[in-house]
């Protein structure tokens, strides 16, 4: 048995993997989803979207699980999930990056996000809660992050989706080989993608050293769109057995 904890993405909150845990629990696994601070039910609003402020939230939670996890980082969260690597190597049993963004040291997910001609996000600067904040350009959401997704299930998210700081992808990621060198690492390439590019994705996991790099014919989304063979292969995963 392994227990995941799954870290959602821009935009996004623990919400987004509902459907997935019950396929989790059903294989003989245990799962958490927080939300991130500032955002679903988190209360700290905008000003609480900072990357040192995530990194700690899932490390705090990896320091209460009684054996290394599986950690999952989405999107964004990829960057996420590798500065806790490097702040907990001994308490990740494995690193999963999902469609997600892997940075380099140095890095920042704008960084790479200018790197990536095949993404169709397309974001407006606005303000809430008097600070500044990215949302996603009207009906976005469903052609690049949801662009598989039922008329019911983009329903779903567009309810849950909330605004961004901008903060987190500006972040420089700090990462030595002793530490997130060291941990084992995992990445599912989504191969219909419209957010981040699968090039982008394959450059990135090649680059982090991910072993084993496996795919799913979906869009950028496949937690929603197709959590049967996410669960499949985050179990796979948990094996540590490459497909």
């Amino acid at each position: 048995m392994a227990h995941f904890i799954l870290v959602h993405g821009a935009y996004h909150g623990g919400w987004c993997w509902e459907r997935l845990i019950p396929l989790l629990n059903a294989a003989g696994h245990t799962a958490a989803a927080p939300d991130l601070p500032g955002h679903g039910a988190d209360p700290g609003g905008l000003a609480a979207q900072r990357m040192e402020a995530y990194v700690e939230c899932i490390a705090r939670l990896i320091d209460t699980t009684p054996a290394p996890a599986i950690v999952v980082g989405h999107s964004m969260a990829g960057a996420i999930v590798a500065n806790v690597c490097e702040t907990r190597p001994d308490r990740i049993l494995r690193a999963v990056f999902l469609a997600a963004y892997i940075p380099a040291d140095g890095q920042s997910i704008s960084d790479l996000a200018k790197t990536d001609k095949g993404s169709r996000v397309r974001v407006e600067m606005t303000e809430r809660e008097g600070l500044k904040a990215v949302a996603l350009a009207s009906e976005n959401l469903g052609e690049a992050f949801y662009n598989d997704a039922s008329a019911v299930d983009l329903s779903f998210a567009a309810a849950g989706a909330g605004p961004q700081s901008a903060a987190p992808f500006r972040a420089k990621a700090v990462l030595s080989e002793a530490n997130f060198g060291r941990a084992k690492k995992s990445a599912i390439l989504t191969l219909n993608d419209q957010a981040i590019s699968p090039e982008l994705q394959r450059r990135m996991a090649i680059a982090a050293g991910c072993d084993p790099i496996l795919e799913i014919a979906s869009g950028h989304s496949p937690f929603l769109t197709a959590p049967a063979e996410l669960a499949h292969l985050f179990v796979q995963s948990a094996a540590r057995k490459p497909l």
